[in-house]
């Protein structure tokens, strides 16, 4: 049976082999395996990693050695999207502490975008997310503070 080879994907403005060579080197990945579908299948997260990642790597001083050229690469790709995945990942398998879960709304908010984090959240800040949700681990647990999960609000 013939299978149809596939084309990978780039961002828009990406052609030269030097410039994919580059994108496959930083793109956003997955840190395990609940966040690999995330990242495979959702272009604009993969859009919005790479624009950070131009725009680190635009604004930053030219490197003078490669200590240096290594921590403005560290800096670049470790962007607001790469950040929502590995907190994605974490929530997948741990309860979220409340610092990390309000990043995590955070984070959620200015990737996805404030429709859809309306949509999901009302107009509640992650602040106050985070408030509301440790009042209702409070009364589950009977008053002990506990980790927060994102998991928790859909009750």
């Amino acid at each position: 049976m013939y299978r149809k080879k596939v084309k990978p994907w780039y961002p828009k403005g990406i052609r030269s082999s030097r410039e994919k060579q580059a994108y496959e080197k930083l793109k956003l990945r997955p840190v395990g395996e609940w966040s690999k579908d995330l990242v495979a299948n959702n272009k604009t997260l993969q859009e919005k990693h790479w624009e950070f990642v131009t725009k680190v790597l635009a604004e930053a001083p030219e490197p003078k050695n490669k200590k240096e050229a290594d921590l403005i690469i560290k800096r670049a790709v470790l962007s607001p999207v790469q950040r929502l995945v590995i907190l994605y990942e974490v929530s997948s398998r741990r309860p979220l502490s409340p610092e990390e879960f309000e990043e995590y709304l955070r984070l959620f908010r200015s990737v996805v975008g404030e429709k859809q984090y309306r949509s999901l959240f009302g107009g509640k800040s992650p602040a106050q997310m985070r408030k509301i949700d440790e009042a209702k681990l409070r009364k589950i647990y009977g008053g002990k503070t506990v980790a927060v999960s994102h998991r928790s609000l859909k009750s």
